[in-house]
């Protein structure tokens, strides 16, 4: 049986800068296949913050602080989710 492509709550891209330790890393991600090769836990742990999971609930850190790049004051997380 050939179930079609999820409409909603697909996640199109996640765009993470000064985040863990990538200065810059976006995935645009499409329908039914996708291959992510690098940045794989940077990509799950910036998707859990955005959609409001706890820093410390990811067994990363206490807290946002611990996420931002060395000698950087912010993270900046962008997710595009099809609702």
């Amino acid at each position: 049986m050939c179930q079609g492509v999820a409409e909603y709550g697909v996640v199109e891209s996640v765009d993470m800068q000064d985040f863990t330790c990538h200065h810059h890393l976006v995935f645009k991600l499409g329908p039914q296949v996708n291959f992510i090769i690098s940045g794989k836990s940077a990509a799950l742990l910036a998707l859990t913050i955005v959609l409001g999971g706890k820093s410390n609930a990811t067994g990363q850190g206490n807290g946002l602080k611990n996420f931002i790049c060395e000698e950087q004051q912010y993270i900046y997380l962008l997710r595009s989710l099809n609702i």
